[in-house]
Parts: structure tokens; sequence; C-alpha cells
């Protein structure tokens, strides 16, 4: 009996990289030799996908919000101080002697020939507005820093790409440093050879008296230019403009809403003025502050337009809750009203005493610091001429 052996089965050979290569070479040939038809048609599902997708979202546009509807209401989210501020010296209030007709700055801002310089002045001024606006008027790179946010580090940066922009365009460097003040002297002084080469123009800012608070070296590379308080006739007009621009918005806002245009168009026509003497008294209260008077204008029509009414002056003392006047215990103000005080008592002006005496103290005032000057007064001024008033004064 012969038995028959069963070939054995070989191992199946280990795949190489070879034979990995030669499977991906038969089927891009396999894919490459169907037609055409085939081959495009994962491309033309694509197509049809993106038509799909494109139609869907042409049927949602109108639930989403548009872009132009948001840049709407990030606009009315703005303060109004910073929505109405000017863009150009045409439109800039106040300041007449020297951005005016014949003003010495403006014609150093048409002719580009800008010198370093220091703004210094009360809040709500235009300091910042007029910087702004002469480095959008030159030729210059401009670079915005804040002497409370920013270092010593940020403006060594600057002063480097300003020296490397002048090598390679010719173009200069604007630096403008709002609160100049709030730099210590070593920072100060890190502007003196960029200043002193024109490498860099300086424009600072600041509510502080420059001569002490900024070096004496780098004030004299620089030139100070001081911005007074604004009339109530400026702050008025200030006003009137902004009105203007709030109720431009609201319209931009009730047309976007389709729904809510007939039912607040009759309340709209109604509370689109503000009378005249409120404003004159907001301008008065304001105490030459334009930031002041917008940013309680602002709040007036706000909470009058929840109740559908006008503003009145009642709303105007509710909002300040006191007179806005600018006042500083240890600082400029404070000795500044001090002498209005002396100078007005050693002129016989009585009216004028009382003014400033009652100014001092709704500001805050110690009344025995008053009391102190008075002594000072009665000895010195008074002196001889009425032994009784250093008696009265003490008692």
């Amino acid at each position: 009996m012969t038995i028959t052996k069963e070939p054995k089965k070989l191992a199946s050979p280990v795949k190489n990289d070879n034979t990995t290569q030669t499977t991906k070479r038969k089927n891009m040939l396999d894919y490459w030799g169907k037609p055409s038809t085939e081959v495009a048609s994962p491309i033309l599902s694509k197509e049809t996908s993106k038509e799909t997708t494109i139609s869907r979202s042409k049927e949602t546009s109108d639930i989403r919000p548009t872009k132009q509807i948001k840049t709407r209401h990030t606009k009315v989210n703005i303060p109004l101080a910073a929505r109405v501020r000017p863009k150009n010296l045409d439109t800039f209030v106040g300041q007449k002697d020297l951005i005016g007709e014949n003003g010495m700055l403006r014609n150093l801002i048409l002719h580009d020939k800008i010198p370093s310089m220091i703004f210094w002045g009360p809040s709500g001024t235009g300091k910042t507005t007029l910087a702004r606006i002469i480095t959008k008027m030159t030729q210059s790179i401009c670079k915005e820093f804040s002497g409370i946010t920013h270092a010593s580090a940020d403006i060594k940066k600057a002063f480097d790409e300003a020296k490397n922009e002048q090598k390679l365009t010719g173009r200069r460097t604007i630096i403008f440093l709002d609160e100049i003040h709030r730099f210590n002297k070593p920072q100060q002084d890190l502007f003196l050879p960029y200043v002193e080469s024109g490498d860099v123009t300086l424009i600072g800012a600041t509510t502080e008296n420059p001569s002490f608070k900024i070096n004496s070296a780098l004030l004299s590379r620089c030139k100070v230019f001081t911005l007074k308080k604004l009339s109530p006739d400026e702050i008025h007009y200030i006003l009137q403009r902004a009105i203007q621009d709030i109720f431009q918005q609201r319209k931009e806002s009730v047309e976007s809403e389709e729904a809510i245009v007939q039912s607040t168009s009759q309340s709209s026509k109604e509370h689109n003025e503000v009378d005249d003497d409120v404003l004159r008294l907001l301008a008065v209260m304001s105490d030459g502050d334009a930031r002041v008077a917008l940013n309680s204008l602002e709040i007036a029509l706000n909470a009058s337009c929840q109740e559908r009414r006008r503003i009145n002056k009642e709303d105007i003392k509710i909002v300040f809750q006191k007179s806005h006047l600018l006042y500083d215990k240890d600082g400029e103000e404070h000795y500044n009203i001090i002498s209005a005080l002396h100078k007005s008592m050693r002129g016989s002006d009585a009216n004028a005493s009382l003014y400033w005496l009652g100014r001092m103290l709704i500001a805050g005032e110690d009344p025995l610091y008053i009391a102190r000057r008075l002594i000072v007064f009665a000895s010195e001024d008074v002196g001889l001429a009425d032994n009784n008033a250093l008696p009265l004064v003490m008692a």
C-alpha cells in the first residue's frame, strides 16, 4: 500500500518594501485607467456638497445677524466722549490761540514741522485728541504709549525701530506718551539722546505742572504748550454736536430692526431734542471739562430714554450730585485756589473771597488749613493797619 504524502505548504513570504511599492503602483494605474466620469465623480460630489452648504447658509442668512449690524452694536457700546472725538483741526473745539487761524501750532502742523513738545492742561481740554490729530496729519510713523500701562522696555523697543526706519526710509517717528508725569526720572532720561539727535519726536501730555514732574533736561529739549479750560460756549457747542451723533446712532439701530420702527417712530420724533437751557446748565457745571460734560449727558439720556421723556435740569443735577470742581489736596490746583483766596482778601474783594472759600470747603479742604492761612493773612497783610484782625482770627 503506497502512501501519498501531501506536499508541504510553503510559508507565505513576508512582504517587504518592494512589494508594497508595487501594490501602490498598481492601485495608481488602476485609478488612472478608469474612465474620466468615474474619476471626476468624487470631485463632482464635493462640488455638489459645497453648493448645498451655500444654499443652506443663504437660507439661514436671514436668521443670523449681519456684520453691519454687529459693527453698529459695537459702535454704540463705545462711550460718547470717544465716539465724538474730533478727527481733524477743523472739528477741534477750543485752544484758538494755538490752533486758530493764525496759531503757531496750526502752522507747524500744516507744514509738517513738528517739534518735540508737551501738552499741559486740565482734564477734558483736548490734549490726547490734539496729539492724535497731529500724528494723523503728518507723514511720520506714529507710536502711542501711556505712562500708566507701558514700561521702559516698550520705549526702548520703539527707539530701536525708529532708528532702523530712519536709516531705511528716512521717515521719522513720533512717540506720543500720554500721562508722561507717571514716568519717573530715570524713565524720562531715556528720551534725552533720541530727542536730542532727532531720531524721535516726543509729544507728551500731562495734567501736572511740567516744572515739578518732568526733568529739566527733557524740558529744555521740548516746547511746553499750555491748554486752557474750555469755555461754557465751547462745551455747549460740543454737546450740541454730540446730541446729533446720539440720535443718529439710535436711528440706525432702530432701522436695523424693522419690526420696531412703527412702534418707536412716534416716540423718537417727540424726544429727538434737548432743551438749550439744559445744555447751558450742563456746560457750566462741567467746569471746562468736555469729557465730564459728555459722560453726564450720555448718562442722563440713557436714564430718560427708558421713561420715554426729555431730560430736564433736575436730571443734570442728579447726575452730578455736586458741581464738578477741579481740586486736588496736595497738587497744583490746591495752591492755586488758596493763592486766589489770599489775593482776593488782599484786594478787599469780599465776593471773590467768599467764592474761593466756599469752593475749597465744598471740594473737601480741611477747615483748619484755611484758618491757618487766615492767621498768616491777618498778621502779615493786615498787620498794624488793624490791631483787632489777629485776635479776631484767633477767636
